[in-house]
């Protein structure tokens, strides 16, 4: 049920193109369904807005799990899913339109009818012609334009010097994915991070999080890959993913002091 998107295992909400014969039952669902379980407070998902998910699938007749990405059940498959909400987002209709509207924050009932999921084909654990359910998670948007927009919030702020351009700044920080998954912590491996801000030595979106920061203080930064690691990932990271890092300032100086 899963198809490799780069170096990132992702799940197969992706049309197959096998067929198979048998007369077309009728759906049990007469549309698309949306039941929201909880309104989130974050922004609202549209089309043309990158989204990112945590997800269980079932089956409509039965119950039957056939794909999670929920880290409390599936070890093996922890990244939350991405895609672009429109018809060239590669997923099955009934999941791409099924976020749409939804909070981030909030989580939503999906009943997808099998003519806006795998329609006759069967895919891995889904036979042909399954209405399915997708419990779904809404983690992130990415507003369509803002891209390489970086959100802050201060936790504490502090009360010494204050970052300029080609200072060399001392950090610690935990990075986690937006599922709450951590890929890197200093504080874990005890040891602070060093570097000159403006000469390229840390991601973009890094840099102009902490710019503003005081010796002292602690933030949060939110990264969309187009201003941290894109497609690619790292050797720690997957690609495709927003990162969250908590970052405590605990030095700034003129890079050449």
């Amino acid at each position: 049920m899963r198809f490799l998107a780069g170096p990132v295992l992702a799940v197969a909400l992706v049309l197959c193109g096998c067929q198979q014969k048998q007369e077309a039952p009728k759906s049990i669902f007469s549309g698309l369904g949306k039941k929201d379980l909880t309104v989130g407070k974050g922004p609202e998902a549209a089309e043309g807005d990158t989204v990112w998910l945590t997800y269980t699938g079932t089956l409509a007749k039965d119950g039957v799990q056939f794909d999670t990405n929920d880290p409390k059940k599936d070890a093996a498959n922890q990244n939350p899913l991405v895609f672009s909400i429109g018809p060239e987002s590669g997923m099955v209709e009934g999941i791409t339109m099924g976020v749409v509207g939804m909070k981030v924050g909030g989580t939503r009932k999906v009943e997808v009818p099998f003519p806006m999921g795998y329609g006759a084909n069967a895919s891995g654990k889904v036979p042909a012609y399954s209405d399915l359910v997708f419990n779904v998670e809404l983690l992130y948007v990415v507003k369509k334009g803002d891209e390489k927009t970086v959100d802050v919030e201060d936790i504490k702020v502090g009360t010494g010097r204050e970052i300029q351009q080609y200072d060399r700044v001392t950090v610690h920080y935990v990075g986690k994915l937006v599922n709450g998954r951590s890929f890197d912590d200093t504080y874990q491996r005890k040891q602070t991070v060093s570097f000159v801000i403006g000469k390229g030595e840390a991601i973009t979106g890094f840099e102009q999080g902490i710019l503003g920061m005081k010796v002292g203080g602690k933030r949060r930064v939110t990264i969309p890959p187009a201003a941290g690691w894109g497609a690619g990932g790292n050797k720690n990271l997957p690609g495709n993913q927003v990162t969250v890092f908590e970052v405590d300032l605990v030095d700034t100086k003129p890079s050449g002091a």
